[in-house]
């Protein structure tokens, strides 16, 4: 009877652990910005020259990504 008991008691308490680790996982829709790499090093370049490189951004979250400005510095 005692395992019968410890066996229920431990089956409520997997239950509520489960419960709460669904609550706390629930977050507000967020838009989440991934750079591939964030920093890129150019080479010497002489003085007038054009320099690019191309930035991949991935949005991995659940909300639209605005990205309403990019600027060097």
């Amino acid at each position: 009877m005692k395992l019968k008991t410890t066996f229920r008691s431990v089956l409520w308490l997997l239950a509520i652990m489960v419960l709460f680790y669904d609550l706390s996982d629930a977050r507000p829709p967020a838009p989440i910005a991934e750079i591939g790499t964030p920093v890129f090093e150019f080479a010497p370049a002489i003085a007038g020259q054009e320099v690019t490189h191309a930035f991949t951004i991935r949005n991995t979250g659940n909300a639209e990504l605005h990205i309403p400005g990019v600027y060097s510095g």
